[in-house]
């Protein structure tokens, strides 16, 4: 069965007031998680800068979406290589706990 991600967005910060904006949203704080479809989980977590001001594509914080917090980060960022760090923490998870032997000599 194929690795399914999601988010989770843990905190958003936001400059108060810049050139008559308010709530810009300048960092998001976010998990991205894989899951096996067995029942395992992993998870990285991430901050997100977000300093690109385009005043006229400006989305006040009370419209803002999870989506298109979404939409912002994958955008930014290096999918492939998210998708693979969190790939490997899944790989580590799957894996049976190692357990101390007594030495074999």
């Amino acid at each position: 069965m194929a690795n399914t991600y999601s988010y989770n967005i843990l905190n958003i910060e936001v400059t108060p007031s810049f050139n008559g904006m308010t709530d810009i949203i300048c960092n998001v704080d976010f998990e991205y998680i894989a899951n096996n479809g067995n029942g395992v989980t992993a998870k990285v977590v991430r901050r997100k800068p977000f300093w690109e001001l385009d005043p006229a594509n400006f989305t006040p914080y009370n419209s803002i979406t999870k989506q298109q917090i979404i939409d912002w980060i994958e955008a930014s960022t290096d999918m492939v290589a998210l998708k693979k760090l969190v790939d490997y923490e899944l790989s580590l998870e799957e894996r049976p706990e190692p357990v101390k032997k007594a030495l074999p000599f």
